[in-house]
This record gives structure tokens, sequence and C-alpha cells, in this order.
């Protein structure tokens, strides 16, 4: 009977708690045992853009010596659609950048290569290392994980405000339709642009 009544906390817990706080108190335990900062991990794995996770699966990647072909096209296909997806806010908003930068509490050339690590980077890599097959489905699950975490930062809305800076409604749908056509753009790629 004690189980049944902890696990129906559990999913009261579960779907009231915000899914940024549900993380934060399932990994506590790294916290307490391995005394990671608390700070560190929201900063690193909770409180960053889709390009951090997409740079780490360029990273796990390359590390594997592109042997795991599915998540590299993947990851090619959400390379192009961050990198164009984001440069495209300055349709809306040319002082954007300037305000992410001031928000991040940086200098503009610092923004300009951070932006250029996080965003242009992995477009290089993806042609500089071809993936060897990539499939018109590999397109859509990026899509997919793409627009799912947004959904999931943006409680729904798909506006990023938080995270980046206020923009309008009209010009974060933008973005997000920019970025899913061109991941599955990327995915229909022929043969010897962005694969081997």
């Amino acid at each position: 009977m004690p189980e049944i009544k902890c696990k129906a906390r559990l999913v009261q817990k579960m779907t009231t708690t915000p899914p940024l706080i549900y993380l934060k108190n399932l990994f506590s335990f790294l916290f307490e045992r391995y005394q990671v900062s608390e700070s560190f991990c929201y900063n690193t794995f909770i409180n960053v853009g889709f390009s951090r996770y997409n740079l780490y699966a360029i990273i796990t990647s390359a590390c594997s010596s592109f042997k795991w072909v599915d998540l590299y096209a993947i990851a090619t296909c959400t390379s192009w659609g961050i990198c164009i997806s984001f440069h495209a806010a300055l349709l809306f908003d040319p002082t954007c950048f300037r305000r992410i930068a001031t928000k991040m509490k940086l200098s503009m050339r610092t923004f300009y290569v951070a932006n250029f690590v996080m965003h242009v980077l992995p477009c290089i890599i993806t042609l500089c290392f071809r993936v060897r097959y990539i499939f018109w489905w590999h397109g859509w699950i990026a899509s997919a994980i793409h627009l799912s975490w947004g959904c999931i930062r943006s409680r729904g809305t798909m506006c990023l405000d938080e995270l980046y800076v206020p923009m309008t409604r009209n010009a974060w749908y933008f973005m997000w339709t920019v970025s899913v056509v061109t991941e599955i753009i990327v995915s229909l790629s022929p043969t010897g642009l962005l694969q081997k």
C-alpha cells in the first residue's frame, strides 16, 4: 500500500512541477553525492539553447570517428537549421544580436566568436566531414527533436523570450518555420553536397 501512495505522489509531482524543476529534482543525487555544482549543471545542461545540445551531438559523433552515422546525420540537419534560423532573426530585429550580447554581458566581439563556435562551426564541420548517408527521415527526426525541445523549453508557446531576448510572436514562428524547412531540405541534399 505505501508503494502505491509513493507512486501517486510521484505522478502528482511530475504533473504539477515544471519540467526544468523536475529535472533538477531528478538529478539532485548528483549535487549531493558527487558535489557537482547545481548552477554548473543548470547552466550546462538545462538553461541552454538547442545549439548546445547540437554541439554535444557533433562532439560525440567526432569522438566516435563519425561511426554513429544516424546521430551525425540528424546533427547535420539540426546544425544547418539552427544556424540559418538563428541568423534569420536579423530580418525581424537587426538589434537582436546586440541585445543578446548585452543580456549575456558580452562584448560584441566575444558574442561573434561564441556565435561562430555555436552556430557556424558545426556547419563547417558537416562540410569538412561529410556524413556517410543521409535520408529524408533524418530531417524529420531532427525537426521533431528541435520542435520538441522548443515546446518543452517555452512551455508550449514556442517563444523563447526568456532564454534569448523578447521578440514578436511572428518572429519566433518565422524562425521555427525556417528551422524546420532547412532541416528537411538538408536531409534531401544530393550526394556530394553534405554526404559522401
